[in-house]
């Protein structure tokens, strides 16, 4: 099954699956490289990849988008992303990106939602300093302030989780005792129903740290979202894509709002 798994896996391998499905639903993933021969792929959300836009809709008007002061290099893309959709829209708006401290500053280890990210958001957009904020849709509070709504969801990207090892190796082929890193309890726990012999451990700290300490060889494996390492140009370092049998994304994976 494993040796099944690992040709089906070296076939085309992760790089091409991820630019082959950059805007894929998540049932097209099952053609490229991952997990039990099928191809589908959390990790720390951007250490709070909350963003914040404002929009003035007017010909001269700059549209400020905040976001968090201390802020990953996903956060960046994201912006940028989000901030050249806007324009190539509405040729006659320009969005200005810009910091905002907020009370979830260098608060890496707590997801985003409970770090108070989005609360300042919100408290920007009721007072008027930005017209639309920008998060990860799993990180959005199911209940919201009045004044603020849910304006649109751009289109969705990989929804799944992948895997990042030194030297290649899927999960099937790490030994046993090996640690195996993710930033949430969630997706350990899935690790670990999968591969009880694996040590799951905390990743903590930001993005590029984790890659860091995997390189460090603090642990063997790292889980994360598909999107964070295809924003981070780490496509290359992907040894496997879950699928949902491994390891099941969180709601909304994958997509902003």
């Amino acid at each position: 099954m494993a040796d099944a798994r690992r040709a089906a896996l070296r076939a085309g391998g992760v790089p091409a699956a991820l630019a082959r499905h950059r805007h894929a639903h998540a049932h097209a993933l099952a053609r490229g490289r991952d997990h039990g021969g099928q191809a589908q792929g959390r990790g720390p959300h951007a250490s709070g990849a909350t963003r914040a836009v404002r929009a003035q809709d007017a010909p001269e008007g700059r549209a400020r988008r905040e976001e968090e002061e201390g802020g990953e290099r996903v956060a960046a893309a994201l912006a940028h992303e989000v901030q050249h959709a806007l324009e190539q829209a509405h040729p006659q708006l320009e969005v200005e990106i810009v910091r905002v401290a907020g009370s979830g500053d260098h608060v890496h280890d707590a997801p985003p939602r409970n770090a108070g990210f989005t609360s300042e958001l919100d408290r920007a957009l009721a007072g008027g300093k930005i017209d639309a904020a920008l998060h990860d849709l799993p990180d959005v509070p199911r209940v919201r302030p009045d004044v603020v709504i849910l304006g649109a969801v751009p289109r969705r990207r990989h929804p799944f989780d992948v895997l990042l090892t030194r030297d290649g190796r899927i999960l099937d082929e790490l030994e046993g005792g090996d640690r195996v890193a993710a930033s949430s309890a969630a997706r350990r726990a899935q690790v670990m129903a999968y591969r009880e012999d694996l040590r799951a451990v905390p990743a903590r700290g930001n993005l590029d740290t984790h890659l860091q300490q995997l390189e460090n060889g603090d642990f063997e494996g790292l889980v994360m979202a598909a999107t964070d390492a295809e924003r981070l140009g780490w496509h290359d370092r992907v040894s496997e894509i879950f699928t949902t049998e491994v390891c099941v994304p969180e709601v909304g994976q994958g997509a902003l709002a």
